[in-house]
């Protein structure tokens, strides 16, 4: 429904696109159980959910690399360059 949106909010919050995603995903998933209820404007509801959660989020992040022993490293990406060897 405004998926790009939402993806941009949550994205200019967490800095990580796979994050922003599952942000999105999870206010979506609210929205649905919460669909049972009227709500005036949806789009209302669901950017704040977004942000919020993106808070959340952003939040527990800062207090796991706090509490993280030695250097954080990020998650390491390779799209099709790695040879896994069994």
């Amino acid at each position: 429904m405004y998926d790009r949106l939402l993806t941009t909010y949550a994205y200019n919050i967490l800095g990580s696109y796979e994050d922003a995603k599952d942000v999105v995903q999870d206010a979506y998933l609210r929205f649905i159980q919460r669909k049972k209820t009227e709500l005036e404007d949806e789009k209302a509801y669901l950017v704040r959910t977004v942000i919020n959660l993106s808070i959340n989020s952003k939040n527990r992040q800062k207090r796991e690399r706090k509490s993280y022993p030695g250097e954080w490293l990020p998650r390491t990406c390779c799209y099709g360059t790695c040879r896994h060897t069994a």
